[in-house]
């Protein structure tokens, strides 16, 4: 049993107890009508995230009745999750007050975390002489002890819950590590043999011995038991790992590489343990070229139709460069779950990343990701820029107007309006190009691209050159050295004839030129230096 010892209860329950115990209890105690409303009320609200209105009818609950142990374990949730552990410390301490039994556990928690650890068991220990057969209390206060470096008491403890649970995988081990800090080491050993008499296929516990072997300096014993247990169970992933590690640490890095390898294949392991392993052993893997493609490869072929093998492989081709053999990977994955925007996303930044990726490939994928999307503003994006890649202007401008209305990633609606304003402005369609950019500013006031186009095409079209010069002064503003936007600032005020400035500004615009912008900036610099 795998038992989380000191733990906080997520903030929307009322505590130890569901929210149909408590009103259990509301009943047993007679409350008013009035109170139950309101404290329900409160639930309701903090239910919908509706904190403040449900914190202040906590504390009108608590002015009605300010013995109801709910209430007092509800505001204390309130405080704790606005970082005032001392007021809630104060409400936990009032709930546990008035039903020790069921309000424990967050009042021992947060004074463990908050170094207050007597006091913490303390509260444990008036619930487990109140209710001693309460499993989590006294798991929780053999961890209290052990932080407290009682060992002694610990182990006390664990003699309770052994006799209420019996031995099992998580009592043991904790006994094990208990024995060992108190430098019981034979009895350490003993509790894992208890153990493995009743559970001689637990794999994991089956090295236990030949780990504290090498921990004690005994490599040899060590190595021997290593030996003894891969010819009883020749594929126990956790002797690898132990090898592994041992090899790692004298250096024999092709040994630790193999020894995790054969952890993470070996047949004893489900996925996740074999993904988790991979992870952690990765370390092990990457000092021997090849091992980690290796063995995701072989993890992939032994299971074809898991998704999270073929991410596990196609991230590590990704992160080293190599795009050409994440691409089938991907396509792997798609074909596993198309529903999966994730991937489709990772394929279309591996398409636009790999240099060998032709515009077929790259369309293919937009326009099937288009037709499996149609109404994803992403992908509508990406399809019109598909489409202007071939010079199909009007289709372009199709497909992105026929993303007006849809929600969804507010980037890409975004980019969809300024993608519909550079259209029509290389339609010569003014009207309809400012319309577009005016919607791009209703979303992002602040962007610099779209006030640094709307305002040159404002310039250049007799528009309205006043806005235009205060749109383009929020570029310069926000970026004073970008020599695209201090070209356009002095345009604009050439045009409104203040060539004093201009003349300023296009000379900051001259020095931060790059080779790619220097045609226009210097056209525009001789007509202004006249």
């Amino acid at each position: 049993m795998v038992r989380r010892l000191i733990y906080i209860l997520p903030l929307l329950m009322i505590g130890c107890k569901s929210v149909k115990e408590a009103s259990a209890t509301m009943q047993q105690e007679e409350v008013s009508p009035r109170f139950k409303y309101y404290f329900y009320e409160a639930q309701r609200c903090l239910t919908q995230q509706q904190y403040d209105r449900g914190m202040a009818l906590l504390l009108f609950c608590e002015q009605l009745n300010p013995a109801d142990a709910a209430t007092q374990q509800a505001l204390g949730y309130m405080y704790q999750a606005t970082s005032q552990p001392d007021k809630a410390l104060s409400h936990y301490e009032r709930a546990f007050e008035g039903d020790p039994v069921s309000y424990w556990s967050n009042y021992a928690s947060l004074l463990f975390e908050t170094g207050q650890k007597q006091e913490a068991a303390d509260v444990l220990e008036k619930v487990i002489s109140i209710s001693p057969q309460e499993l989590d209390a006294l798991a929780a206060l053999s961890t209290v002890y052990t932080a407290m470096n009682k060992n002694k008491k610990a182990l006390q403890v664990q003699d309770k819950i052994e006799k209420t649970e019996g031995i099992n995988a998580y009592n043991t081990l904790t006994r094990y590590r208990l024995l060992l800090a108190d430098g019981k080491t034979d009895k350490a050993i003993q509790a894992i043999d208890n153990y493995l008499a009743e559970n001689p296929d637990d794999l994991r516990f089956r090295v236990f011995r030949a780990d504290l072997y090498l921990t004690q300096g005994k490599e040899k014993e060590a190595v021997e038991l290593y030996k003894q247990e891969l010819r009883n169970h020749p594929d126990n992933p956790y002797v690898f790992i132990s090898l592994a590690n041992y090899c790692s640490r004298k250096g024999e890095e092709q040994k630790a590489a193999e020894f995790t390898q054969k952890a993470i294949l070996s047949g004893e392991w489900d996925l996740q343990q074999k993904l988790s392993t991979l992870r952690e052993g990765e370390a092990n893997l990457n000092k021997v070229e090849g091992m980690t493609e290796q063995t995701l490869i072989q993890l992939a072929a032994d299971y074809p139709i898991e998704e999270a093998v073929h991410s596990a492989l196609a991230q590590h081709y990704i992160k080293n460069g190599k795009y050409r053999q994440a691409t089938p990977v991907l396509q792997t994955m798609l074909d596993i779950n198309p529903d999966n925007q994730s991937t489709w996303q990772t394929a279309l930044q591996v398409f636009q990343a790999d240099t060998t990726t032709t515009n077929e490939e790259y369309e293919a994928l937009i326009q099937r990701a288009y037709a499996k999307m149609p109404d994803n503003p992403q992908w509508i994006y990406w399809k019109a820029r598909a489409l202007l890649m071939n010079q199909e202007t009007d289709s372009a401008l199709a497909v992105v107007r026929s993303g007006k209305d849809l929600q969804g990633d507010v980037r890409f609606r975004l980019a969809l309006k300024i993608l519909e304003g550079d259209i029509c402005t290389s339609l010569d369609d003014m009207p309809a190009a400012y319309e577009a950019y005016e919607a791009a500013l209703a979303i992002d006031p602040n962007n610099i691209y779209v006030l640094n186009n709307y305002a040159y095409m404002l310039a250049t079209h007799d528009g309205d050159l006043r806005k235009a010069e205060q749109m383009s002064r929020k570029t310069i503003e926000a970026e004073p050295d970008n020599s695209t936007y201090l070209d356009t600032y002095a345009w604009i005020l050439h045009l409104q004839n203040q060539d004093f400035l201009a003349k300023y500004y296009m000379q900051k615009a001259l020095d931060n030129m790059k080779a790619e912008e220097s045609e226009e900036i210097r056209q525009h610099y001789d007509e202004i230096m006249k």
